[in-house]
């Protein structure tokens, strides 16, 4: 997702479609840190140190994508003061996060710099997007010992998104004075190529597809956003709306600023705000639909706590999410929880998101601000270690 050239400002309507990672931002840590603890007083000495809990911890932004337990890649980007260039690494590791090593690396635009896409389907092939300009992607089919640059449309990118190692859809606008131009693409190539689609519903902020046909688009227009459905691979697109919140008031409007895809073909959750204007209010909702979206069930939050956090799935039915430092489970999508012995530590404002492996493994990275940390459980969250962040200054560089 861009926001323009160089420093260059969209329109406004474009800047409302560019929401997919921004507002996602704003919703899971503003709304986490000044709603939830509106009166802390407790100020950011007497929390818990993140280094008390993880081994190492970076200020670069950093996204994770691990296949099994010891197997993941790391995508870390870092900014400078405009107008010199950011920088990106691509790391692996192979032993569960012990050492890291970098497969890729290099520049992109401070003003661009901050999102990022990686995404792996095996222990071969995978993708790596970095925004800057221009617009980069990569595509490994080797593990990441060697990759190669693809070239995109010309556009200035959206979202973009893969279903498996030859499918992908991205979204994009082209914009003058006054006219802005919605675009929509499709490679069935592995990003060799891109050929145009019908355009995609206004307003188009986010893509999530499940397979070579079924996707998920949702829209962010201020006075409307609707959660689309596609059977045919994106040439068509239907409207499969949650209903709104049962507390929304009259002048409200639902903004939908995410869809997560539930494991195998176990659904979609969607995750939406309440807002006038562009002002939004919290909490963050989220609903699951297990049959298209032809019908909707609110999830409840465990203990009254936020759904600022994101859940990692097991399963369909399995979640595992760490809320206020407790691990909390759930066997019905979410609807009831059960709260976890486990020694996670827990700091004002800290945010986990949690990938599950299987009933023992998963990983649970934890953001404080700019800073992130990373461990990992393999006795089903009991027992969680401190694994280590790739330092880039520090990382052995791959030969060829």
């Amino acid at each position: 997702m861009i926001d323009g050239d160089k420093g260059q400002r969209l329109p406004q309507r474009a800047r409302r479609g560019l929401t997919l990672i921004a507002v996602g931002a704003v919703v899971l840590l503003a709304v986490s840190v000044a709603f939830l603890y509106p009166g802390a007083s407790r100020t950011a000495s007497t929390q818990p140190s993140i280094s008390h809990w993880a081994a190492t911890t970076t200020a670069n932004l950093v996204s994770f994508d691990f296949v099994n337990p010891s197997l993941g890649w790391a995508l870390q980007s870092s900014t400078t003061p405009s107008p010199a260039p950011g920088n990106f690494w691509v790391s692996r590791t192979t032993d569960g996060a012990k050492h890291w090593q970098i497969q890729l690396q290099g520049e992109i635009n401070a003003s661009f710099s901050g999102q990022q896409l990686i995404q792996f389907f095996d222990r071969s092939r995978g993708f790596v997007a970095v925004a800057g300009d221009p617009n980069q992607l990569f595509r490994t089919g080797d593990g990441g010992s060697t990759w190669t640059r693809l070239a995109l449309p010309e556009a200035h990118l959206t979202s973009l998104t893969f279903s498996d190692p030859r499918h992908g859809w991205l979204l994009g606008l082209t914009y003058g004075n006054p006219t802005i131009s919605d675009h929509f693409y499709a490679t069935d190539d592995a990003g060799n190529t891109w050929h145009s689609l019908p355009n995609a519903p206004p307003g188009s902020a986010g893509l999530a597809f499940r397979s070579s046909s079924e996707g998920w688009l949702w829209s962010s227009e201020q006075a409307e956003s609707h959660l689309y459905f596609s059977h045919d691979a994106g040439q068509s697109w239907q409207v499969h709306d949650p209903l709104p919140p049962s507390d929304r008031q009259p002048e409200e409007t639902v903004g939908i600023v995410n869809v997560r895809l539930l494991p195998n073909d176990g659904g979609v959750v969607a995750e939406l705000v309440l807002r006038q204007g562009q002002q939004f209010r919290a909490p963050l909702y989220k609903a699951t639909s297990g049959d298209l979206g032809i019908s909707w069930k609110y999830v409840t939050p465990p203990a009254s706590q936020s759904l600022d956090e994101i859940e990692g799935f097991q399963d369909a039915s399995h979640w595992w999410r760490i809320d206020r430092g407790t691990l909390y489970k759930s066997s019905d999508s979410g609807q009831t929880w059960k709260s976890n012995r486990s020694n996670l530590a827990y700091g004002l404002g800290w945010t986990y998101s949690v990938r599950v492996h299987d009933a023992a493994h998963a990983w649970a990275q934890v953001r404080i601000g700019a800073t992130t940390g990373l461990t990992r459980t393999s006795n089903g969250g009991l027992t969680w270690i401190a694994a280590d962040v790739p330092q880039t200054s520090e990382v052995q560089l791959l030969d060829g």
